[in-house]
C-alpha cells in the first residue's frame, strides 16, 4: 500500500484507493494543528485585536496572533507613547511644581505639566498679584518721583510709593525718591508748586527768608541792581531814590546845571 505523506495527504479509512488531500490555511487563519498520515490538518481563524489592544506577538502560518490590553494611566499619569496596533501605551508620572514653582501647562490624560518658576519681583518692583497653584506673581515698576516731586508715602513691597509736587517756596532739581523739597534760598522764590528749580529775584527786588513765595520791591531811598538779592543797599552819599523797586539811585545833581548843586539830597530825598 502507498503511505500517505502527512503533509499534503492524509487518509483514516483502511482499505482506500488513495490518500485525502490535506486541507490548506486561508491567509485569515493559521495552522492550529499540524496533519499527520491519519489526521488532517486543523485551522483556526486568526485572532482579530480589538481597539484597547494591541498585537503583541504577530501571527505565522503556525502561531496565532497574541492580543494584549492597553495599559491605562492612572489620574496622575500622561500617555507618554500613544497606544497603537503594534505598541501599548506608556504612562508616565506627571511632573509635581514644588513650593518655588507655579503650573504654566495643565496636567492632562496626553500632555504632562509644565512648572515654572515663581517670578522674584526686583528692589524697582512690587507685587501687585500673589503667585498662585495656576498663577506667577505680577511685579510692576516701582513710581520714581519725578524732579519737583517727593516721596510722600513710601514703598512697600506689595505697595507703589506715592509722590506729591513741592509746596510753593520749595523745589527738587532731579527725580528721586527723597521725602523731602529743598526751600528756595534766600534772593530766590517760587510761586508754583511741583518745580525744580526756584527764580532769581529781580533787580530792584529781594528776598532775605528762604522758602519764600515772592520778593519784596526795594523801599525807597535803597537800590539793588544784582539779581537774587537777599537785600537792598541804601543810596551812597550824593545819590538818592524816591521810588520803590529800583536797580541804582540817581545822582542829587543830575539836574543842576555846572556851579550847582543840590542841597539836603540822601535817601529817598531828592534836596
Amino acid at each position: 500500500c502507498q503511505v500517505c505523506d502527512g503533509l499534503s495527504e492524509w487518509q483514516d479509512d483502511s482499505g482506500m484507493a488513495q490518500c485525502k488531500v490535506a486541507t490548506v490555511c486561508s491567509a485569515q487563519q493559521y495552522e492550529a494543528k499540524a496533519p499527520t498520515a491519519t489526521s488532517d490538518r486543523i485551522c483556526a481563524s486568526v485572532a482579530v485585536c480589538h481597539g484597547d489592544q494591541w498585537e503583541v506577538r504577530p501571527p505565522t502560518e503556525q502561531r496565532d496572533r497574541e492580543c494584549r490590553t492597553h495599559t491605562r494611566c492612572t489620574s496622575k499619569q500622561f500617555a507618554a507613547i500613544q497606544a497603537g496596533l503594534q505598541n501599548d501605551r506608556k504612562c508616565q508620572d506627571h511632573t509635581v511644581c514644588t513650593g518655588s514653582e507655579w503650573e504654566s501647562k495643565f496636567a492632562g490624560s496626553y500632555q504632562d505639566r509644565e512648572c515654572s518658576p515663581i517670578t522674584a519681583c526686583t528692589a524697582e518692583q512690587y507685587q501687585t498679584r500673589a503667585p498662585g497653584k495656576y498663577n506667577d506673581r505680577r511685579c510692576v515698576a516701582l513710581t520714581v518721583c519725578a524732579a519737583g516731586y517727593y516721596e510722600v508715602i513710601p514703598a512697600t513691597a506689595t505697595r507703589d510709593r506715592r509722590c506729591y509736587k513741592c509746596r510753593p517756596g520749595k523745589f527738587k532739581p532731579s527725580a528721586g525718591q527723597s521725602d523731602k523739597c529743598t526751600a528756595c534760598a534766600a534772593g530766590a522764590y517760587q510761586r508754583q508748586t511741583g518745580q525744580r528749580k526756584c527764580i532769581n529775584c529781580q533787580q530792584g527786588r529781594y528776598n532775605s527768608q528762604a522758602g519764600r513765595t515772592y520778593c519784596s520791591y526795594c523801599p525807597a531811598g535803597r537800590a539793588q541792581s544784582r539779581a537774587g538779592a537777599s537785600s537792598c543797599s541804601a543810596c551812597m552819599v550824593g545819590k538818592y531814590q524816591r521810588m520803590y523797586g529800583r536797580a541804582t539811585c540817581t545822582s542829587c545833581n543830575a539836574a543842576c546845571t555846572p556851579g550847582r548843586s543840590h542841597s539836603g539830597c540822601g535817601g529817598r530825598n531828592p534836596g
